[in-house]
């Protein structure tokens, strides 16, 4: 939340409310002190959907959906940061300046420039895999393989149990890791008219309803 701003001279100061744990990329990293567990993966993960929904009802592509812009707060609510790049949206915008950050475009924005909330919806695929996963789009993996190259085989084989974060291996719950493997699925098609929307992510992303009532809707 912004709180204020100062403008003296050529200075310029915005002040925003703190947010003590950092960012989702602080927490991802190899070098955390502590791996975020199982149930806060899903706790960011709810809050992220939920903010993103929020602001393709409102018209707005964030553009730079990515864990440096999702900020955890100390019970590990997520928020999202840094509008920058946001733009309202007008049916499928064509963009001729690329932004955002390589690892979390969508394809269709990366060969066309066309920007659209379906673009979102790949970069929080993207962020969705990472959770699941532990690793960055950074990391190096082997073969020099992106995190997606990486990653699309195995979930194309079902191969989940190589998907997992070796840190929560055996802490995390089959159902929603399930669940959420799919809902990861239908945010990285590579066809945007395949993809979920936030409202659909968002719906079947209620992790505390029936454990089969989602499983049968993504089949």
């Amino acid at each position: 939340m912004l709180l204020g701003s100062c403008s003296e001279g050529n200075h310029r100061l915005l002040v925003y409310e703190f947010v003590c744990n950092g960012s989702l990329d602080q927490h991802l990293s190899k070098a955390a002190k502590v791996p975020l567990t199982w149930e806060q993966r899903i706790k960011i993960a709810l809050g992220a959907a939920k903010g993103l929904e929020y602001v393709h009802s409102h018209n707005i592509i964030h553009r730079d959906m990515r864990p440096n812009n999702i900020l955890i707060t100390h019970d590990y609510e997520s928020l999202l940061g840094d509008f920058g790049l946001a733009k309202t949206q007008h049916g499928t915008n064509s963009d001729d300046s690329f932004v955002g950050t390589l690892g979390y475009m969508a394809p269709e924005y990366a060969q066309t420039g066309k920007v659209s909330t379906k673009t979102d919806v790949y970069s929080f695929g993207v962020v969705l895999l990472q959770l699941i996963s532990g690793r960055r789009t950074t990391d190096k993996i082997p073969g020099g393989k992106s995190l997606i190259g990486w990653a699309k085989p195995l979930l194309k084989e079902r191969n989940y149990p190589d998907l997992i974060d070796r840190r929560i291996i055996d802490s995390h719950d089959f159902l929603q890791l399930f669940r959420m493997i799919r809902l990861t699925e239908k945010c990285l098609c590579s066809d945007p008219s395949k993809r979920f929307t936030m409202e659909e992510v968002n719906y079947n992303e209620s992790f505390q309803t029936s454990p089969y009532q989602n499983m049968v809707y993504l089949q």
